[in-house]
């Protein structure tokens, strides 16, 4: 099992989702957990903590603007992972996968809805651990931050490519 995370934060336009998120996070034993209602409201946030061990974004499936946002606060080391919560059909889950990939967003999971406490269990659970203030760049092989063969975590702190998330095959992570 992961360590708990020490920082979250919510991005939800819902203030009866973002409610119920503080409660289900509280259970899970976190209770540091910034809540965003908007993009205004992650900003002023990063402006005070710069760094969030995990960023959920639950709302309408992200356009343009929000996965531009996700990649600058991405590059900007501003999270260790992002999880992104709604009703995905298998093209959107592709695309999202392959968008993370490009721009080397590290997308942990897409949680469809309606999930339980259990389902945000697995979430935290699922968190690859980094040392306190070490960057994801130093756990990787080059210095853009990714190993150049991979894209979920396998248990070298590497990524692989998860089963069917893209059409051309990538090499096993070197350390398997």
């Amino acid at each position: 099992m992961a360590p708990i995370p020490r920082n979250v934060m919510v991005l939800c336009p819902h203030l009866g989702r973002l409610l119920n998120y503080s409660v289900l996070f509280n259970r899970l034993g976190i209770f540091k957990v910034h809540l965003c209602a908007d993009l205004e409201d992650v900003q002023h946030a990063l402006a005070r903590h710069r760094h969030y061990d995990l960023f959920l974004y639950d709302g309408p499936n992200p356009d343009v603007h929000i996965l531009g946002a996700f990649h600058a606060m991405s590059a900007a080391n501003s999270f260790c992972q992002l999880v992104l919560a709604g009703s995905f059909t298998k093209t959107d889950r592709h695309r999202l996968f392959d968008w993370a990939w490009d721009n080397r967003v590290p997308l942990l999971q897409l949680l469809e809805k309606p999930f339980t406490l259990l389902g945000l269990r697995e979430v935290v659970d699922g968190l690859v651990s980094y040392e306190p203030g070490q960057q994801r760049e130093s756990l990787y092989g080059d210095e853009d931050g990714m190993c150049a063969s991979c894209i979920a975590p396998c248990s070298h702190g590497h990524w692989t490519q998860p089963e069917g998330i893209r059409s051309q095959p990538y090499p096993p992570c070197a350390l398997r």
